[in-house]
């Protein structure tokens, strides 16, 4: 069974699918084709990514909480709950290193072996590259700066519908292996025989 987190996630990356399938339609904005593609697919990508990130900072939480003793808990478990929700909430944005530390001082675990994103991307170092130029254009894009050229994980070198896919499916495949190792930590490691 899933997480909240992952519920919600799975619900609200439809927004960035809907995004990436309006990138070759006409507008009233824009007459070039490349204008509109460009837009579409990197707010796609964008929303994709901040997506992550509520993902991110929900799933750590309800982890905590999940994980407190089921009898009264302890003050240091609350003082944890709090601390969680700080270091949350201060993820701003979510690049690989900033999430796994995040995801290791909160669990105990490190998530990178599943992040490897087969077939794509065997290791979890490609999948690394992919994830931090997917941050570049993020970053491009909300602030009004030119796409980044020669991005890993993308065939043309440039930002399009393929990539655009890749990076969605990439961040639900993240997701759902988080979920699935706090999960399994729940079960194991806390005695929640029903994880999430």
């Amino acid at each position: 069974m899933p997480s909240n987190a992952f519920n919600n996630l799975t619900s609200s990356i439809i927004q960035a699918k809907i995004l990436c399938e309006f990138y070759d339609h006409v507008n009233n904005a824009s007459q070039s084709k490349m204008e509109i593609e460009g837009a579409c697919l990197n707010a796609s990508i964008a929303c994709a990514i901040g997506i992550l990130e509520g993902y991110i900072e929900n799933v750590l939480v309800e982890f905590v909480e999940k994980s407190k003793p089921l009898k009264k808990p302890w003050g240091l478990t609350t003082q944890f709950e709090y601390i969680v929700k700080k270091m949350t909430s201060e993820l701003n944005t979510p690049s690989w290193e900033k999430v796994r530390e995040l995801v290791i001082s909160v669990s105990g675990i490190d998530p990178i072996s599943g992040w490897a994103y087969a077939p794509n991307f065997m290791s979890p170092q490609a999948s690394k590259e992919f994830f931090d130029d997917a941050l570049k254009v993020r970053h491009s894009f909300a602030h009004g700066f030119k796409t980044p050229i020669n991005i890993t994980g993308s065939i043309k070198g440039h930002v399009d519908k393929t990539y655009a896919d890749l990076l969605i499916s990439f961040i639900e495949h993240v997701s759902l292996e988080t979920d699935k190792l706090l999960e399994h930590e729940l079960k194991v490691k806390h005695g929640r025989q029903h994880g999430w």
